[in-house]
């Protein structure tokens, strides 16, 4: 009996610590995209301890560019030269932030999706323009894996 309790303890503390690694890598994986996610500098003041973080800015501009009836377009034009027009308008749109004044920021893009904005501290590094980044070829593979 004692030989089984000694081989349930620790099968047990094994299976424990399998769990605690597989709850620290998704810990890991969570922080990684909270910092992708979320400028360092609010998450500062979060760690600080502030529960209200709502800057004020008299003169910003918030620009968003939506791309309706995505979907219509994708079905109609096929993946690759949606994904190929899509880039190209971001493109556009990275290369005039690129030509104006620095206070101008890309926010996000994603997909048929960009943000930017203007009129505000510059506290965070703007994200690159990705054309054909993994998410549009992968999208691009999965839609043409679906038309087939």
């Amino acid at each position: 009996p004692s030989v089984l309790s000694a081989l349930d303890i620790v099968r047990n503390e094994h299976k424990a610590h399998l769990l605690l690694q597989s709850v620290q890598e998704q810990g890991k994986v969570e922080q990684g995209l909270l910092h992708a996610l979320v400028p360092h500098t609010i998450l500062d003041r979060v760690k600080i301890g502030e529960n209200v973080i709502a800057d004020s800015f008299p003169r910003a501009t918030v620009l968003f560019l939506y791309v309706c009836d995505y979907e219509k377009i994708l079905l109609q034009f096929g993946a690759e030269k949606t994904i190929e027009w899509i880039n190209a308008v971001l493109t556009a749109c990275d290369e005039e932030v690129k030509v104006s004044s620095r206070s101008v920021i890309k926010v996000e893009t994603f997909n048929n999706f960009l943000l930017l904005f203007s009129g505000t501290p510059d506290t965070r590094q703007p994200h690159q323009s990705v054309p054909g980044s993994p998410v549009a070829r992968e999208a691009s593979h999965h839609q043409s894996s679906a038309s087939l």
